[in-house]
């Protein structure tokens, strides 16, 4: 009987034309009220999956019911064949589905999307698949960012992490969430390392501490953090503000959230912090201000020829900040996108030895361009070319012939040599004049009074080997001050740099440097001046009274000599932090155990620099000629001695 019946179910259900079936329609009578309520029962369980075919194929890889064998119903109780109907697609039309690409993403472990990180973020920087329904942030987590914004510790539930921030320069390391798209959103300073996140993770941690960076909230301390999913696509944060004009303005409103915006580089590219470019954009809500800066990685920003006239598109990236500078940045090379650059074109050569040269350029090359046997750079004078190659993304050096030291030449740059955009050099712009190599002086910053009235301040350099000033400079916190020109000074000389020339109680005459001799304009005709020394003037403010980096470096940009300074227990400023890097990794200034770290933070800068003078008469000494690189070559007690050498020397 039970044969009978499970049957003449699969004929009545599946329509089977099979040996045992019917031809004719069933006679619902010749069957008792039991069995006519058993079929009708097992036919509407059986209409459950065809009303929803489209989720089937998801909720079973496609294979799995090719897998089944087809008479394997016929084995089980009655009930069985409605509960699987794995048997259907081989048979049925309501199987195609499975064969779709819908089903594809199944098969891409889109969780991992966001795990390669590049310097300060992931390689797509959010780009993540959304293939997981948990994976999205809780609307709530944003009033919870509000209230840690506000300065209240307490829990962040359910946040997306959009972007990852690993250490480069000063920066501090850590991810940033957020969880709606108008913000607001918030830095999370973390160990990287066992923090264990990713772009498009939805998080949840408690904000034990909360800081403030450089104008920028930061979470300084977290606990309990947990990745309640994975996979969310944080480009559905993003907020164009290509039109917006209160980004500076507002800038609160702004800090840390997901943008993208297109423009034009509007300002010259310069350094912004340990390891990072920026320059000023103009966009169609903003124009002319320079409180908004794109700013980049310098690695990407030489790699895509970031320069001014550029028209930009930053595809996605946070709102960054220095106090009240609008800093949108990204990590990803592959998130701005440079058009229209202008050619680059040459701005300086200068000899760095008898026989080599280094051309600068205004935009990065493209080192595939530039030809190993130096054919695409011409002299005049009989000197040339028999090598080159690519120094940093903007400079090339060359080899050439012996230099003749009282010679002027003029290097000439074929349009075969091309930039990252791969346009040619600009032909109307292509030529430097730089003069033969003459042996660099050596030099030693000797003393530093960085707090002298009116802020003429004063910095004493000591030369220690006797030779050409030409291009070497000063710098205060990585930024050039002052360049000197071609004269020649011999060993034991002294010169005296003077600050804030444009100010007349730091320049009575105002009637300019000395490059004959130490007495060229004498004290008696320049009240400014010291006799004893040659004395330049520079129009740039002078050290801040708080903490600094100063530093010489030659015309190929080598540092020759630096120092740093901090106000005895102060905390220094983020731009000397920052600065103080390259003295470390150029061993130009480490620790009095001869050790030179890889960066500085705000501790270590504080401990190693020269602790300063609160007395103008006093001033900042080395104690010897000897360098140590450290700070206990030097002295800031005793009076000070522009002019002549120091005690101890």
């Amino acid at each position: 009987m039970k044969k009978a019946l499970l049957l003449l179910f699969f004929c009545v259900v599946y329509g089977l034309a099979v040996a045992g079936c019917p031809t004719g329609p069933v006679d619902e009578k010749s069957n008792d009220a039991a069995t006519k309520d058993e079929v009708v029962q097992k036919d509407e369980t059986k209409d459950e999956p065809k009303t929803e075919p489209a989720a089937e194929p998801n909720a079973e890889p496609a294979a799995e019911p090719k897998d089944e064998p087809a008479a394997e119903p016929s084995t089980e109780p009655a009930a069985e064949p409605n509960t699987e109907p794995a048997v259907e697609p081989s048979t049925e039309p309501t199987a195609e589905p499975s064969t779709e690409p819908a089903a594809e993403p199944s098969a891409e472990p889109t969780a991992d999307a966001g795990t390669e990180v590049v310097p300060e973020g992931t390689n797509t920087e959010g780009t993540t698949t959304d293939s997981n329904p948990n994976a999205q942030p809780d609307p709530n987590a944003a009033t919870q960012i509000t209230s840690v914004r506000g300065g209240t510790a307490g829990d962040i539930t359910k946040a997306a992490v959009t972007f990852i921030k690993a250490k480069v320069g000063s920066d501090p390391e850590g991810f940033i969430v957020q969880a709606t798209k108008t913000g607001p959103a918030i830095f999370v300073e973390a160990d990287l390392s066992t923090a264990g996140v990713k772009v498009g993770d939805i998080v949840s941690f408690k904000a034990d501490t909360i800081g403030d960076a450089q104008g920028r909230k930061h979470v300084t301390k977290y606990s309990g953090l947990t990745v309640d999913a994975s996979g969310y696509d944080v480009k559905q944060l993003v907020q164009d503000v290509t039109s917006s004009t209160d980004l500076v303005s507002a800038l609160d409103d702004y800090e840390s959230e997901l943008v993208t915006f297109k423009g034009k580089v509007s300002g010259d590219v310069t350094g912004a912090g340990g390891g990072y470019k920026a320059a000023q954009v103009d966009t169609t809500g903003i124009t002319g201000n320079a409180g908004l800066k794109l700013r980049l990685p310098e690695t990407i920003a030489d790699a895509i020829g970031f320069a001014k006239g550029c028209d930009v598109e930053l595809v996605h990236g946070p709102m960054w900040r220095y106090t009240t500078t609008a800093q949108p940045q990204t990590n990803d090379k592959a998130n701005v996108k440079l058009s229209n650059c202008p050619k680059v074109t040459v701005t300086k050569a200068s000899a760095t030895s008898a026989t080599t040269v280094v051309i600068t350029f205004s935009g990065a090359i493209d080192n595939t361009s530039l030809s190993a046997s130096g054919g695409q750079f011409s002299f005049d004078n009989g000197l040339t070319a028999s090598a080159a190659k690519l120094l940093t993304p903007t400079t090339v050096e060359v080899t050439t012939g012996t230099q003749d030291g009282t010679k002027t030449y003029k290097v000439t740059v074929d349009a075969g040599l091309k930039d990252v955009s791969g346009q040619g050099i600009d032909g109307t712009n292509n030529t430097a004049s730089f003069t033969g190599y003459k042996a660099n002086a050596l030099l030693l910053i000797n003393e530093v009074n960085h707090i002298v009235k009116d802020g003429c301040d004063l910095v004493e350099l000591l030369v220690t080997q006797g030779g050409s000033m030409k291009d070497i400079t000063v710098n205060y916190r990585g930024s050039n001050k002052l360049t000197f020109t071609d004269f020649t000074v011999k060993k034991d000389d002294l010169i005296v740099v003077h600050f804030d020339a444009g100010d007349a109680k730091c320049n009575t005459a105002g009637i300019g440097n000395e490059t004959k001799s130490i007495n060229e304009i004498p004290k008696a005709s320049e009240g400014t001046n010291y006799d004893t020394a040659y004395d330049w003037y520079t129009t740039s403010s002078g050290p801040a009274s708080t903490s600094g980096t100063l530093s010489l470096k030659d015309a190929g940009g080598n540092y020759i000599d630096a120092m740093m300074f901090n106000s005895a227990g102060g905390t220094p400023a983020g731009s000397s932090i920052a600065a103080a890097g390259p003295l470390a990794t150029s061993k130009q200034w480490g620790d009095t155990a001869g050790m030179y770290p890889a960066s500085y933070d705000a501790t270590s800068f504080a401990a190693n620099a020269v602790d300063d003078h609160t007395d103008a008469a006093k001033s900042m000494q080395r104690k010897s000629k000897t360098d140590n690189n450290n700070k206990n070559d030097w002295d800031a007690t005793q009076n000070m001695s522009m002019g002549s050498l120091n005690p101890g020397q």
